[in-house]
């Protein structure tokens, strides 16, 4: 998919993400997965969150995309990316705080490199 503007949620948590708008992909369930992120020929390790952001939305949200690249710096707006999904790490779910949704996004990345550097997917 192509990556847009979002809302930079991820970005306050010390975590900034790519938010992708898919075109017509089969999509796996709500979640976050360990995953390699594509740009350009180039793989990049990643953990890759799909769902409606619970912790942000009031009610039903709209599904969104989104994934952070381990050791990325840069722009990618407007660029085409690949999501391959290797492993799910865990559900989606509410946090209490943005503390607390921080706090499970560190154990996810560290999940999700253990998972990627083994040869397990």
């Amino acid at each position: 998919g192509t990556v847009i503007k979002g809302r930079q949620v991820g970005r306050t948590l010390g975590f900034p993400t790519a938010n992708i708008r898919p075109r017509h992909e089969v999509l796996p369930p709500d979640g976050i997965y360990a995953a390699k992120t594509v740009i350009g020929g180039r793989e990049f390790d990643s953990i890759c969150y799909k769902g409606t952001r619970p912790t942000y939305s009031r009610g039903p949200g709209r599904t969104s995309i989104e994934s952070y690249l381990f050791g990325f710096h840069g722009d990618l707006y407007g660029k085409k990316v690949e999501v391959r999904f290797y492993r799910k790490i865990r559900d989606e779910k509410r946090f209490s705080s943005p503390r607390e949704l921080q706090r499970a996004i560190k154990k996810d990345v560290l999940r999700a490199r253990h998972i990627l550097r083994s040869s397990h997917y």
